[in-house]
């Protein structure tokens, strides 16, 4: 069994190869961005449920070591017991001991010639953008997963619609790469489902700016970063320069950390920014905070803001665990600063 999408990309895909050239689209680039998404999904459906039984949520595990004689070699009773304390996350897109119950291919695949660099990247090719299918074919072991009540289409098809309506492919989401279009077998846009505002784990929305707004946005960051480059040197003040290029590119200008790194500013020590915003050096993680390039709309320019927690790889945690307000809350938040910046300036 197969099921088939069609994907044209909004803003740039990062896949990387093997010199991190982002000159391949590549089907394992793309593994990792699907697999976080649906235990997104499956977090918030935890989440959802713990609160109508009133009860603490026990996440989804993210990976596991599945000992071999509990998995392929045990009984088909072992093999569900197995499944079902591992949960859907590991279930379908596997792990240590436990093959994914698909394989991933790519066809059709066309890009565009232009590349687009952006500073977050700095020193490695410029990703581009796509228009390619992904083809989902199911492994034969997959029913004894639908023999626990998974209807495996179902959830393949509401993967790619929370894709499609909220997320992204590939990697460096934080910095405005990977948002996507999704077209389903039937040539439509997939459904849409709701997200339940007060859960703690995933927010997205997606915002229009006028173009006397975006205008007025790329005043501010060009201001702002005008001021980084005077005061810094080196390998960063390099990169501040490509910054203010980048701000001032009349098409498609690719800014996604410009503008984030602008908001943590004026207001990241409102929303924890050690938790929130991502943290360099060796300890460092990716920000939990996602801003996409603006992409040009016909009234203008539409973002995508995002808010991911991701999972406590040694507990069935969410991390951060606690934040000041809710991630739908910090979403408004971040685009009520840009919709009112031509009056706060």
């Amino acid at each position: 069994m197969t099921f088939s999408y069609s994907i044209q990309s909004l803003t740039p895909i990062v896949t990387g190869d093997h010199d991190r050239r982002n000159k391949e689209l590549l089907a394992t680039g793309l593994l990792g961005s699907l697999r976080y998404q649906y235990w997104l999904l499956k977090a918030m459906e935890v989440w959802k449920k713990s609160k109508q039984e009133n009860r603490d949520p026990r996440y989804p595990l993210y990976s596991a070591d599945l000992a071999p004689d509990a998995t392929i070699q045990g009984t088909s009773r072992r093999l569900k017991e197995a499944l079902n304390t591992a949960g859907p996350v590991i279930g379908l897109f596997g792990t240590t001991g436990w093959k994914r119950m698909f394989k991933l291919d790519i066809t059709n695949i066309e890009r565009k010639p232009e590349t687009q660099p952006a500073s977050a990247r700095f020193g490695e090719a410029s990703p581009s953008n796509w228009r390619f299918d992904i083809i989902f074919r199911l492994d034969r072991k997959s029913a004894a997963w639908e023999d626990l009540g998974v209807n495996i289409e179902e959830e393949v098809d509401g993967l790619m619609s929370f894709v499609h309506h909220y997320g992204w492919l590939g990697a460096a989401p934080q910095n405005g790469f990977g948002w996507v279009k999704v077209t389903g077998p039937n040539g439509r846009e997939p459904d849409g489902h709701s997200i339940d505002s007060d859960n703690p784990v995933f927010a997205a929305r997606d915002t229009l700016l006028t173009e006397s707004r975006f205008q007025r946005l790329r005043k501010q960051l060009e201001l702002f970063y005008t001021a980084k480059w005077e005061k810094t040197s080196g390998r960063n003040k390099n990169r501040y320069a490509n910054s203010l290029r980048y701000i001032n590119q009349p098409q498609n200008p690719p800014i996604g950390y410009e503008i984030r790194r602008w908001l943590y500013d004026r207001e990241g020590g409102n929303v924890s920014p050690d938790d929130c915003f991502g943290r360099g050096g060796k300890n460092g993680y990716a920000s939990y905070i996602h801003i996409t390039h603006p992409i040009s709309e016909k009234n203008g320019w539409k973002l995508r803001f995002r808010f991911a927690a991701r999972p406590n790889r040694e507990t069935r945690h969410i991390v951060p665990e606690s934040l000041p307000e809710s991630p739908q809350k910090m979403v408004e938040k971040f685009e009520n600063i840009l919709l009112g910046q031509e009056e706060n300036g």
